[in-house]
């Protein structure tokens, strides 16, 4: 084998290799993706069980009440008869006790279902545009308009965007407050491309949806998914062109917050 035919063997095998090695990286997204899916669909459907249990209980403790008080109302016609009025007080007493347990467990099942559970907490899609956020038909996900450093003020997005380290943005996330909303987070690179348009500035969304960090910038944006072979580099998305890589977590880049519905 000549030098020549020898370098191209060489330049080949590279190569087969980056190939595998990308392919071995996407498996790795792709089942870190599904687990993470997997384990929100196990909660919910334990949430489910919870609210249907209770609301189980209810009914019965519902039906005890019914009887008590048909029972209050027989033994009073009784007692009309009899001059016997203890029987009455006893059934009284059950009646205000059982409607104490119906209450308490309707009180569990609200909390369980009420405003502040992760699984009922969602914005009318009619008016979340007015909270200054958007959830994606696609994805079932839900964005802030906003990114972290503005201000969404009487429906308005007021201000510029910050800048900031890979670090720092998780921190700005945990504490971001929006719509009502306290469990925004980092996106990940996946999800952080479902609203990039490839080889082309701007996003996937329709127009005046999504605010840029800037006037007539789009930015690169951080997400939360850290380079597989280089540990101090995470991904980004640059909106302005449409591409995504991997930079270290020292550079600063704009924030969008997501949170999962």
């Amino acid at each position: 084998m000549d030098k020549q035919t020898k370098l191209l063997a060489e330049l080949l095998s590279a190569s087969e290799l980056m190939v595998i090695d990308q392919f071995m990286q996407l498996m790795v997204k792709n089942n870190t993706f599904e687990r993470r899916l997997e384990k929100r669909t196990q909660n919910i459907e334990l949430l489910n069980a919870k609210i249907v249990a209770l609301e189980k209980k209810e009914n019965i403790y519902q039906l005890e009440i019914q009887k008590l008080k048909q029972n209050s109302i027989d033994t009073a016609q009784t007692a009309k008869t009899s001059n016997t009025t203890a029987p009455q007080v006893v059934i009284k007493k059950k009646i205000i006790n059982g409607a104490m347990i119906a209450q308490k467990i309707k009180s569990d099942v609200e909390s369980v279902k009420g405003p502040n559970s992760s699984i009922n907490k969602t914005i009318s899609s009619n008016n979340e545009l007015e909270h200054g956020v958007w959830t994606d038909p696609k994805t079932g996900l839900m964005w802030a308009r906003i990114s972290i450093g503005q201000e969404w003020k009487n429906g308005q997005c007021i201000g510029d965007a910050d800048f900031m380290d890979w670090i720092t943005a998780q921190k700005a996330c945990r504490n971001f407050r929006l719509a009502d909303c306290n469990d925004w987070r980092l996106p990940t690179i996946d999800e952080l491309e479902t609203l990039m348009k490839k080889a082309v500035s701007g996003y996937t969304c329709p127009n005046n949806i999504l605010f840029q960090p800037k006037n007539r910038i789009d930015g690169s944006y951080w997400s939360i998914t850290e380079c597989d072979f280089h540990h101090d580099f995470a991904w980004i998305v640059y909106f302005g062109g449409g591409s995504a890589g991997s930079y270290s977590k020292n550079n600063d880049y704009y924030v969008r917050a997501v949170r999962t519905t």
